[in-house]
């Protein structure tokens, strides 16, 4: 759409002026879809797993985790027939699979949520990355890493970019 309204011959100027106005309109239209999803809830999402998370993160976010959710609720299954092999998660190493999931989108994969699916306990925050977040900070001053720890319901947030001032870069 927008390559259409730009060509060769056209003002430097003018072709600013279009790309600011279409920037601006996709701006608008994220945040309407935002403030959507901040009113409402997927309906295929398991509510119990999800309890704690469900209005923290997005819509894109929790569909992929709750796909990830039905193939966790499988694997769960193939252990307990003794099809598959357990497996122990080390919460301080993560996951040694090489799951897309958690390597592409900082989303847990099956072996993380397999813990909330044996403790019986919904999918904590600390495994969503903070992008995910309605909330998130715009940019992370540091690495983010994945953690497990089921009562902790609200992300403790260290220093980002959009917190810190240009001048705080040399304090310890």
């Amino acid at each position: 759409m927008l390559k259409a309204r730009l060509y060769k011959n056209l003002l430097v100027l003018r072709a600013i002026q279009i790309i600011q106005d279409h920037t601006r309109r996709l701006g608008c239209e994220y945040d309407a879809d935002i403030n959507q999803q901040r009113r409402t809830t997927l309906r295929l999402l398991d509510m119990t797993a999800f309890s704690t998370v469900k209005s923290k993160l997005t819509y894109y976010a929790l569909d992929l985790a709750s796909a990830e959710w039905s193939a966790t609720k499988q694997l769960a299954d193939d252990i307990e027939d003794g099809k598959e092999e357990e497996f122990e998660l080390d919460p301080d190493v993560g996951c040694s699979f090489g799951c897309e999931l958690l390597i592409r989108y900082g989303l847990p994969c099956r072996h993380w949520m397999y813990a909330s699916v044996v403790e019986e306990c919904p999918l904590p925050l600390l495994l969503f990355h903070l992008r995910w977040l309605f909330d998130g900070p715009a940019v992370l001053y540091d690495r983010w890493v994945m953690g497990w720890d089921p009562e902790q319901l609200f992300l403790e947030m260290g220093p980002t970019l959009a917190n810190c001032h240009v001048g705080d870069r040399y304090k310890a």
